[in-house]
């Protein structure tokens, strides 16, 4: 069994048939990370029945990256300390106008949506796998405008402010859970409205 179907062998879309084919699908992209998924599936049947699997309702990120997630927390138990890094990803669609669910990047004539993945690592370098994934579409015509939402900031934690960089920009936090040490970077976006 490949590390991508034991990460795989926990997913429950609702029906047995669905999580048979969604482990089936997820390989086949898995083995050929790289290509389109018309080059991965390797025929046109295979390819309409991925897509099919990705239109159905039950098939949402959070549940097919649900099992990973819960492999991610498992890893990290077996390390004393781990970096949650953070970042916002442009995913921008502009040359696709028949794309349904998207909104404006950084100007109404860009159309996209916003990807904020939450990646734990080791200090070692070691990828242990992905937190979290927040996605986000802005509503048309809101560019620049806010919506009343406060800027609120999270609360410092002093007791262990000594042992963040000399200086270290608002975006690090540091916290211990299950007494490991996390230290969690992110963006300059994140610090407003966090």
């Amino acid at each position: 069994m490949s590390a991508l179907a034991a990460e795989l062998d926990g997913i429950d879309l609702g029906d047995q048939r669905l999580n048979r084919r969604a482990r089936q699908v997820l390989a086949t992209l898995g083995d050929k990370p790289t290509v389109s998924i018309p080059a991965a599936c390797g025929g046109w049947s295979e390819t309409r029945a991925a897509y099919r699997l990705f239109d159905h309702d039950a098939v949402t990120a959070e549940a097919v990256l649900a099992p990973h997630i819960a492999c991610t927390v498992k890893r990290i138990g077996a390390h004393p300390r781990v970096l949650c890094i953070e970042d916002t990803s442009e995913l921008d669609s502009t040359g696709k106008p028949s794309m349904q669910g998207l909104g404006p990047l950084n100007l109404e004539t860009r159309q996209g949506l916003y990807l904020h993945p939450t990646l734990a690592v080791t200090p070692e370098r070691l990828c242990l796998g992905l937190l979290n994934v927040h996605r986000w579409v802005r509503e048309p015509g809101s560019l620049g405008i806010t919506v009343g939402r406060p800027v609120t900031r999270p609360p410092p934690y002093r007791s262990r402010r000594a042992e963040l960089p000399h200086r270290a920009p608002r975006s690090y936090s540091l916290r211990t859970w299950r007494h490991r040490l996390i230290l969690r970077s992110c963006g300059r976006c994140v610090d407003v409205g966090a």
